[in-house]
């Protein structure tokens, strides 16, 4: 009886597992290149009011986050198609390039249109960096040391939030703005020198048909559209762009069913399948908890006098609440993984419900317990969700099973960017606006929510229930 439940009962990886040799260069690329996509957005939001101040073109800020967005889910969904057609080490160093060189133009631009279209071109190498790390999680590194990777690229996600506005911080305050992006293109450098290292060479496939052109500007012309949403001030105009983006979406799924180089896996909708149930998962999840990152700090400065420090801090503590507890459950067994899945919807919910009722009048302590509840949800289910789609894709999808990840997050987070501005606005949301008012917006921004949390327990019910 001992010796059987020995064998049904794996070892658990453990940390130096990662760092042993043969997966010490691909744990620290994979690392190195989510530091460096999620990082780079933080140091462009700081070093900003500098840029404006040398190249001008302060009404066009917004874009600069908009277009990187747009073209970050071009990349992503761009990752499945290089890597296959040029093997992962080959499509690794094109991201990593054209990250680079998009950086190198952010750092050289005499205005801000030069800026934003390099925006455009990190965004590119920046998705396809990202897209492919799952592939070489799934590729290079045993299953069982999968939620370990996922908590490891959560804490460097942790990291870059801390890292991120300290070095553009510090640049700025030297009026060296340019020099936070040069950083930035040596660290690329860096990181193609270690994927170099890190990959193994692979022979090319030869397509099995035309390249998706027109589905990946369809895509890219609906996360523009709801992108856009997210930034309009008008309701109407909200609305209008957001089911435009859902129709282009649906197109692309549509079109995608049958061909002959698809985008997304089959089934990465049907919620039966395990693809499908965590693919929604993962959209609604991200969906669901983007409000407080992109309302926290201006509510929090209005209804309880915070300085933008405070009020960045308590934002950011829900980045760390994912991280921390990300790295606490990484070595929970993953024949047990129903339990954690199951148990990030509730947690979720449980946090939106407490930031509606603490964020419009307190009390703040009880706000960052509710805010630790929100990311601790995300976190603790976030790795064994990614584990299981990876696991469950058929062959010859591997590579856009990652590529279908990254998107769908990308998506989720622009889709509840668009979402919370509609509630937002419906609610009274304005710059002048009274006490009861952005009280109101603060409780109906989060309670709207709940609704996302709730369908993302029924997929996580379906997700363990669910066969490949």
């Amino acid at each position: 009886m001992s010796a059987t439940n020995h064998m049904e009962t794996p070892p658990k990886p453990r940390w130096l597992d990662l760092f042993r040799p043969g997966l010490l260069l691909p744990t620290s690329t994979v690392c190195l290149g989510v530091v460096l996509h999620a990082a780079d957005s933080l140091i462009v939001s700081t070093v900003m009011p500098s840029a404006v101040a040398d190249i001008g073109g302060a009404t066009l800020i917004s874009w600069t986050l908009t277009v990187y967005v747009v073209a970050s889910v071009m990349g992503a969904l761009a990752g499945g198609q290089a890597r296959a057609r040029f093997g992962a080490r080959n499509a690794y160093l094109l991201g990593t390039g054209l990250f680079a060189l998009g950086t190198l133009i952010c750092t050289l631009a005499p205005d801000m249109p030069s800026f934003i279209a390099g925006r455009g071109v990190q965004g590119l190498g920046g998705g396809q960096i990202a897209a492919l790390g799952y592939g070489i999680i799934r590729r290079v590194f045993p299953q069982t040391l999968w939620p370990l990777m996922f908590a490891m690229t959560s804490g460097m996600w942790g990291l870059a939030a801390l890292v991120g506005p300290l070095i553009g911080g510090v640049f700025a305050e030297l009026q060296v703005w340019r020099l936070s992006f040069g950083s930035i293109v040596g660290l690329s450098a860096a990181l193609a020198l270690m994927a170099w290292w890190a990959l193994p060479p692979e022979t090319r496939r030869k397509p099995d048909g035309a390249y998706p052109l027109l589905r990946l500007l369809v895509m890219g012309a609906s996360a523009l559209s709801v992108s856009l949403a997210g930034n309009a001030t008008d309701g109407t105009m909200t609305a209008g762009l957001t089911v435009l983006s859902v129709a282009l979406a649906a197109w692309v799924i549509r079109a995608d069913r049958g061909a002959a180089v698809p985008l997304l896996p089959r089934g990465s909708l049907d919620i039966a399948t395990v693809t499908g149930a965590g693919v929604w998962m993962l959209f609604l999840l991200s969906l669901a908890t983007y409000s407080f990152a992109l309302y926290g700090p201006y509510l929090l400065q209005f209804l309880h006098g915070m300085s933008p420090l405070q009020s960045g801090y308590m934002v950011a503590w829900e980045a760390m609440s994912w991280t921390l507890v990300a790295l606490a459950v990484s070595r929970w067994p993953m024949h047990r993984d129903r339990w954690p899945i199951l148990a990030g919807p509730p947690m979720v919910g449980l946090g939106l419900a407490g930031i509606a009722w603490t964020l419009p009048v307190g009390p703040l302590a009880w706000l960052a317990v509710a805010v630790f509840f929100a990311g601790a949800g995300m976190g603790v289910c976030w790795a064994f969700i990614c584990s299981r789609i990876l696991a469950a894709a058929r062959t010859g999808e591997e590579d856009i099973v990652g590529s279908a990840v990254s998107t769908v997050q990308m998506m989720g987070i622009a889709y509840g960017a668009a979402l919370t501005g509609l509630i937002a606005n419906s609610a009274g949301f304005a710059d002048t606006m009274s006490l009861d008012t952005g009280r109101s917006v603060a409780l109906y921004i989060h309670l709207s929510f709940l609704a996302a949390a709730f369908l993302a327990g029924y997929c996580a019910v379906r997700l363990v229930r669910a066969r490949a």
